[in-house]
């Protein structure tokens, strides 16, 4: 998961789990953007995931999901799980980026390399 800072400061937040106690200071700065990469969002992490996506400065959550070569994808999932860190079903709607928005994790590998 990466949290992406404002388009101002361009400064990219990954290492969440090492820096538990700066989380709050980084939020708290200026507004975010949550990309989830490859990660399910499962039981674990409930707490901080919750305080990242309800946060009054996490302007979204988009998915990269993972499409599986029979062209089934896991972005229902992913998105199910998320839908279980909100408390507030409101800020969820509003936050959790279309599917039709996001892309497969393939493609933005595709893009880097070519």
């Amino acid at each position: 998961m990466i949290i992406w800072k404002g388009a101002k400061n361009r400064v990219a937040y990954s290492s969440i789990y090492n820096n538990y106690k700066k989380l709050p200071e980084f939020i708290n700065s200026d507004e975010i953007q949550v990309f989830i990469f490859g990660y399910s969002c499962g039981i674990s992490d409930r707490t901080l995931l919750n305080t990242i996506f309800e946060h009054d400065s996490c302007a979204s959550v988009k998915v990269f999901y993972q499409k599986k070569e029979d062209g089934n994808d896991n972005f229902s999932d992913v998105i199910r799980n998320i839908s279980r860190k909100f408390n507030d079903k409101a800020k969820m709607r509003d936050k959790l980026v279309n599917k039709e928005y996001s892309e497969p994790l393939i493609s933005l590998f595709l893009c880097i390399f070519i």
